[in-house]
């Protein structure tokens, strides 16, 4: 019996990273380790690895038609959204439940060790002496049912075929690109599937009229990136498409053109003359992000045909603050210019009267208010039986602060609540109740404290008699 070379890996942000070799007689994993994750599912909710026994079987894939020694690869998919990674053997080798796990060997056989389950597999291509080897499976399902599982795959050599873009329209000299989606030689790449996986896929850049690749047979996603020029910006037309290789070399045609634009053009009214405003712009192709912003009533942007969103920020003038209407939406330009008008108002504030009694005249007292509006949380301290805050229209929490002196406390009822301002002034009356420390209270058992429910930071508004 001859031992074998088993070279398992670890995909870590799509980069194949070798981590070990073992020595085995059989060509395959011997074990997976254990792992403080979820266990097989079992009526009533999931178990635990750390409580549970697992009942593992050898699970292995087999292949022909690769040259003796080419390496090559399988994934296992587990049962609940994860990969189970090979790890070195060890005592009472259980699963290991981590996230893409992979195991590869240059033998004719990968194994794995698992317990009862379905899975999930794919098989990646193989490459030796320049040739790429496509799997057939390459994916699939096994179910492991208290036996050990074998499956056959298949290797065939590639057979690469010449697929060139031809653009017209850009200037001579004009350097353009072109991408093409599971090109890449990570590619699981399967004859019989004849579709590639996904993967970051190739890119290939030129200033002459043509770009290539060569490619095996399949279906492929393919991206034709923007071109500038000195007399603008060219656009594909198509920018994306899919293409097929079928046992003969493929042209694609890529006419550019500078796309027509049309002007979008934001009006405004009610801010002060001569203050500045802004618009922000996104959507359509893209590349197309746009800010702008003007102490002029109008404010434009140069676009071509497309669905556009837009936002107006706030404005803050000396005289307060101003907000848009609308807001923020949605636009789209097809053909002709388009114009939108924004009205500004400015935010209104209305008097929240706060009325205490109970307290001894020329006692400080405190009250805050949340409006949750920029600028509109408020809080303040009066030594008469009125406190005067001010707010916008909508309904917003209040609370009352106590008020202590050395033998007992004040405590307001309500010291907590909500009020709704609608384009008027708005009275809240407060009664305070007072309990000598004698009765069980004391500074001891805490200090009252108002939080802001915006910003979450901590006001003490207590106030001294």
């Amino acid at each position: 019996m001859v031992a074998s070379k088993v070279a398992w890996v670890t995909v870590l942000a799509g980069v194949f990273v070798a981590l070990g070799i073992a020595v085995s007689a059989s060509g395959m994993m011997p074990g997976l380790t254990s792992h403080p994750g979820p266990s097989t599912p079992a009526a009533g909710g999931w178990g635990n690895n750390s409580s549970r026994s697992w009942t593992s079987y050898a699970v292995t894939f087999t292949e022909t038609g690769l040259p003796n020694g080419t390496f090559w690869w399988v994934g296992i998919h587990g049962p609940w959204g994860h990969w189970f990674v090979p790890a070195p053997p060890g005592p009472g080798a259980q699963p290991q439940d981590f996230g893409l796990g992979w195991n590869g060997s240059t033998s004719s056989s990968v194994g794995f060790s698992l317990p009862n389950g379905t899975y999930a597999y794919q098989i990646g291509s193989a490459h030796a002496n320049g040739t790429l080897y496509g799997a057939s499976p390459v994916s699939g399902t096994i179910s492991v049912n208290g036996t050990n599982v074998s499956t056959a795959v298949t290797f065939a050599a590639a057979t690469f075929y010449e697929v060139t873009f031809t653009e017209s329209g850009l200037p001579n000299g004009t350097f353009w690109s072109v991408h093409v989606q599971g090109a890449g030689w990570g590619g699981s790449w399967g004859p019989s599937a004849r579709t590639p996986s996904a993967n970051p896929g190739s890119w290939n850049g030129s200033t002459n009229g043509s770009i290539g690749f060569q490619l095996p047979d399949g279906t492929y996603p393919y991206f034709v990136p923007p071109a500038w020029s000195s007399n603008g910006t060219y656009l594909a037309s198509p920018e994306f498409g899919t293409l097929t290789v079928n046992g003969s070399a493929v042209t694609v045609s890529v006419p550019f053109s500078i796309p027509v634009a049309y002007e979008i053009t934001f009006n405004e009214s009610g801010l002060p003359v001569g203050t500045n405003w802004s618009v922000v712009l996104f959507g359509g192709n893209w590349w197309n992000f746009g800010y702008n912003s003007s102490a002029n009533s109008s404010i434009g942007f140069a676009r071509t045909d497309g669905t556009y969103r837009y936002a107006v920020p706030d404005v803050w003038t000396s005289g307060g603050l101003y907000l848009a209407n609308p807001a923020k939406g949605s636009l789209a330009v097809n053909g002709t210019n388009v114009s939108l008008s924004v009205t500004f108002a400015p935010l209104s504030f209305y008097n929240v009267t706060f009325v205490e009694s109970g307290l001894p005249s020329g006692t400080n007292w405190s009250a805050a208010l949340f409006t949750h509006l920029p600028g509109g949380s408020t809080w303040g301290v009066s030594n008469s039986t009125s406190l005067t805050l001010s707010s916008p229209n909508g309904t917003f929490d209040f609370l009352v602060g106590p008020v202590w002196n050395a033998t007992g406390i004040f405590t307001a009822s309500p010291s907590y609540g909500n009020v709704t301002v609608n384009g008027t002034s708005v009275v809240v009356s407060v009664s305070y109740a007072f309990t000598n420390y004698s009765s069980g209270w004391g500074p001891s058992r805490g200090t009252p404290m108002i939080r802001d429910a915006e910003t979450g930071a901590v006001m003490v508004p207590k106030a001294v008699v």
